[in-house]
């Protein structure tokens, strides 16, 4: 199995990584002509100095690095003159500093990169929604390398996933420890609105109220079972994938500490994890005090939020001093999931009602622990934030 590792490219990373056997690390500029699959606010400030020299680093301990090109949504700036040579000099830019693997959503860059970068490598995104045999043919097709599979929808599909790694010569890949819902209805919406954030010259300039997210969040407060039906790969489960043909597997998120990623590498490397399952999964407890934040960071926080014709530059303080700092303790101890995965390799979950099923609730009741405040609490937060937002209360002055 090859383990790809998000970078926040802190040169720290490197032999950690490479000690724990990473075959690739992935990550790209702050923001640039395509845009990526985080908005660029909670990303480090990263020039193309730095991705050279972080991409050296890499390659010295034998570490690939993947250069991320995978917007969901573009903006139709690919079918522009303007954007057509946008995204031809910043690929050219990538070749001249040696990076020749890069990651699509597109594929229209597919086959530019194709015909014009014949030497590059080019894996498909997660974002790209491939859930069948027919649309991993059609990527292969065009020339794609590696194919992500969409994780919502078929991470837990075992069938379908031997049938698409039966039906195509290119590699499949899974991402590992997303933290989405399963069959999530927010997955595409919230995959175009955080690409718009990272692309260069985008009015958003990386400023967005990420309403998906905390829909999210307020869905399991109200139901623990979405804990459990969600798109995480345990690494105690990973050989089963090995079992139907998948031989990529790429952990989240590159807005991480270098702490929290090299532990979560370890755990993948191992195959095994002691603990908290969510200490895997979920957004790491990062929620640095002002203090703790770099001058830098500040600056770009300020310049991304304080937007007053977009939006109420107070009232958006109040939103996230409303959810931020009081995010719930969530405990799922990762041993007493041990059998949890059998049922799903037997069983299909597309044109199943889950509430009919009531399998992952019945294991929710079990293993899923909230401590702290009463979770009620939690669930008011969450559901004032987006009454607020669907009143239109962070735009107004008055």
């Amino acid at each position: 199995m090859k383990l790809c590792a998000p970078t926040n490219f802190d040169d720290a990373l490197i032999a950690p990584l490479a000690q724990a056997g990473v075959y690739e690390i992935y990550g790209k500029l702050t923001a640039d002509a395509v845009g990526g699959g985080r908005t660029s606010h909670i990303l480090p400030d990263v020039g193309f100095k730095r991705l050279e020299s972080h991409a050296s680093e890499a390659a010295k301990a034998g570490i690939r690095f993947n250069y991320l090109l995978n917007a969901a949504a573009m903006g139709g700036m690919e079918t522009t003159a303007r954007g057509y040579r946008a995204i031809r000099r910043l690929l050219d830019r990538l070749a001249r500093i040696g990076i020749t693997l890069v990651t699509v959503t597109n594929p229209v860059l597919l086959q530019l990169i194709k015909r014009h970068y014949p030497s590059f490598k080019v894996k498909v995104s997660a974002f790209s929604n491939v859930v069948s045999p027919l649309q991993a043919r059609f990527w292969e097709e065009m020339g794609a390398d590696v194919i992500t599979v969409c994780p919502v929808m078929v991470n837990r599909e075992f069938a379908i996933l031997a049938e698409i790694g039966a039906s195509v010569k290119a590699e499949l890949q899974v991402i590992a420890n997303n933290n989405c819902l399963q069959s999530c209805p927010f997955y595409s919406t919230h995959a175009n609105l955080v690409s718009h954030t990272s692309q260069k010259g985008h009015w958003s300039r990386g400023y967005m109220i990420d309403y998906c997210l905390v829909n999210c969040r307020r869905l399991r407060l109200l139901d623990p079972g979405y804990y459990l039906r969600g798109d995480w790969i345990r690494p105690e489960d990973v050989h089963l994938y090995e079992a139907v043909g998948i031989e990529h597997i790429k952990l989240v998120n590159r807005s991480n500490p270098t702490d929290v990623i090299i532990a979560r590498v370890k755990a993948y490397a191992a195959r095994k994890h002691d603990g908290n399952l969510l200490e895997l999964v979920e957004h790491a407890r990062d929620f640095r005090t002002e203090g703790e934040q770099t001058v830098s960071a500040r600056a770009r926080m300020a310049r991304t939020f304080v937007r007053p014709l977009l939006a109420n530059p107070l009232r958006m303080k109040e939103l996230s001093n409303l959810v931020l700092p009081h995010e719930p303790v969530v405990e799922i101890v990762n041993a007493d999931l041990d059998g949890f995965i059998d049922y799903f390799r037997r069983h299909s979950c597309m044109g199943r009602d889950c509430r009919r099923c009531g399998y992952c609730d019945e294991w929710a009741r079990k293993v899923v622990r909230v401590d702290g405040r009463p979770i009620e609490e939690y669930r008011r937060r969450y559901q004032e934030s987006l009454d607020k937002y669907l009143d239109g209360y962070f735009f107004h002055y008055r």
